[in-house]
């Protein structure tokens, strides 16, 4: 959940692991990575790991502006940003607006992938629309989204920029 974001969702990759939408992306948030130091603050729902999958979530920058300029310089110095707090989490809807400015056309897809291998998964997913950048751990790929929702379609195995 590397650089000061506005908003994060969580959920994607293993049933313990979370995506973060980070003002131009999602980011892949393992259970280790998250920072407990707050968690007693964060919502019910985000204090345990989900059982049942990945968990979609928005974080949203603290109101409060030492505690923003905190996160900023804690993260710029390698520490937990953003998406890595869920006491900063809230439901993906509640930044629906702020994800779908955001959205790519799925035709920038195939400057970073064969027009092929673009096809044959869009295929598989006729209600995709528009995308989103994954930053994860050992591989970047696509969150395939559904424009007038913004709702998640699925993760996959594209890739998002060079």
């Amino acid at each position: 959940m590397a650089r000061p974001r506005r908003h994060t969702p969580v959920g994607a990759g293993h049933a313990r692991d979370c995506s973060s939408f980070a003002v131009d992306r999602f980011e892949l948030v393992r259970v280790l990575d998250i920072d407990e130091r707050k968690l007693e603050q964060a919502d019910l729902a985000y204090r345990q790991p989900s059982l049942f999958g990945p968990q979609w979530v928005a974080a949203s920058n603290p109101a409060d502006s030492d505690e923003r300029n905190d996160l900023i310089l804690e993260s710029v110095f390698g520490g937990a940003d953003l998406a890595q707090r869920p006491n900063l989490y809230q439901p993906l809807s509640t930044q629906k607006d702020a994800i779908a400015q955001r959205m790519l056309a799925l035709s920038k897809l195939s400057e970073f992938n064969t027009a092929e291998h673009v096809n044959a998964l869009l295929a598989q997913h006729p209600r995709a629309d528009a995308w989103l950048p994954l930053r994860a751990n050992n591989q970047d790929m696509v969150v395939l989204m559904h424009k007038a929702s913004a709702e998640v379609v699925a993760i996959v195995d594209l890739r998002p920029w060079d």
